[in-house]
């Protein structure tokens, strides 16, 4: 896939057009992440609600795109689209 061909897909379905095209399945990318199937098979499905969390969906996302060849900061840029980077309460109470 040329990078405009995958610019055309949302993000789960960039990561799953790229893991069937190197033939890998949900299980191996997760026993080699060692992230959960059910969080990979969320990312695929953009159901982002079912993830832990903005920063776990990011670094998901990241490994996720690492481990089947596509770039992982075009997916998180992708991903910043889709998550606007919240306030941190924490950070806003030190400035």
């Amino acid at each position: 896939l040329r990078y405009n061909q995958v610019a055309m897909f949302g993000i789960g379905e960039q990561l799953r057009q790229a893991r069937l095209a190197r033939g890998v399945d949900l299980q191996e990318i997760a026993r080699e992440t060692r992230i959960s199937s059910r969080y990979l098979e969320a990312l695929e499905q953009e159901e982002f609600s079912v993830l832990p969390g903005v920063l776990f969906a990011r670094n998901f996302a990241r490994q996720y795109a690492a481990h089947v060849g596509l770039d992982p900061s075009a997916i998180e840029k992708n991903l910043e689209q889709a998550f606007p980077k919240e306030p941190d309460p924490v950070l806003e109470q030190i400035a």
